[in-house]
């Protein structure tokens, strides 16, 4: 890719002195105006679904200490390199989780719950069960939800235990194109249609 062009100043239009607000407080405001735009939600940030739907949050690198929750319909979390979710996630709407680690390493439990409302896509996801616990499961699916994962992974939990224990049909949860690090006799998924794990 060739270099982008750096901007040219013009001493005449600011001055020397003009030149040091210039660098002082345009850049600056250029830049806050630049990393605004991407609208990030950070860790300290509270996840409100505000909107009566189509809710939508760009989840900053760095780890959510939160349960992440839907409420309303057709939310989207976004993840970026290094997004980690570290409490139990209980999603009972349509929704679409993409980018996101979920790292179960300090909460005993399912690293997440689809309550038999969800609807979710997850997309790019890495489901990580890192502590030890009385039964590894990493994601429980109420009997009614419906799930597809798209190119996640699975890893953690000594490669034993439930990585998708869905309560209702094969066809309400799907597993595509996605990564486990132990199938049988290890890992395994419950009531699930695979195509394409490895």
């Amino acid at each position: 890719m060739p270099n982008i062009p750096q901007p040219t100043i013009s001493i005449g239009a600011y001055g020397f002195e003009g030149l040091d607000r210039f660098v002082e407080v345009d850049v600056v405001s250029m830049s806050t105006t630049v990393l605004n735009s991407l609208n990030l939600t950070t860790p300290s940030d509270l996840i409100d679904e505000a909107a009566e739907k189509d809710n939508s949050f760009n989840l900053s690198a760095g780890e959510f200490a939160t349960n992440l929750s839907t409420e309303k319909e057709f939310t989207l979390y976004s993840g970026m390199g290094g997004t980690r979710v570290t409490r139990k996630a209980t999603l009972s709407k349509k929704c679409t989780v993409d980018g996101v680690e979920f790292d179960g390493s300090d909460e005993l439990g399912d690293l997440i719950v689809l309550k038999e409302s969800a609807v979710v896509l997850f997309r790019n996801c890495t489901f990580n069960l890192s502590r030890p616990a009385s039964s590894n499961t990493w994601i429980t699916m109420e009997a009614g939800a419906k799930a597809i994962f798209d190119g996640c992974m699975w890893s953690g939990g000594n490669g034993a235990g439930i990585y998708v224990n869905n309560a209702g049909v094969a066809a309400d949860a799907l597993v595509v194109s996605s990564f486990a690090t132990a199938t049988a006799p290890g890992g395994v998924f419950v009531n699930t249609t695979n195509t394409a794990v490895l």
